[in-house]
């Protein structure tokens, strides 16, 4: 005969099934939340890139010399800006 000594009783499958239920509840919930950052943040460096290359292009169209009566081939080769690769800088129309 086994006797166990006062306070030394073990957990019950029921207490193991819930504590582990809620640390996987609880682990879901925080892998959640660190996705969601993460894809905030690549949105917003994602917008701020953009900005800034529509930034430099519209400062290098400004800094571009006046052409009379110029069509749009004139604008092609802006010398002062260089686009990243993943971007194209055209100028699709002129209004006069």
């Amino acid at each position: 005969m086994v006797m166990n000594r006062r306070g030394e009783d073990g957990e019950t499958l029921a207490e193991v099934l819930v504590s582990t239920t809620l640390l996987g509840i609880i682990g879901v919930g925080i892998i959640g939340a660190i996705a969601s950052v993460l894809i905030s943040t690549d949105i917003d460096r994602r917008t701020s890139q953009a900005e800034t290359v529509l930034r430099s292009f519209a400062s290098a169209i400004t800094a571009a010399e006046y052409q009379e009566c110029a069509g749009t081939d004139a604008y092609e080769s802006l010398a002062t800006f260089n686009p990243p690769p993943r971007y194209r800088a055209t100028v699709p129309r002129i209004n006069f």
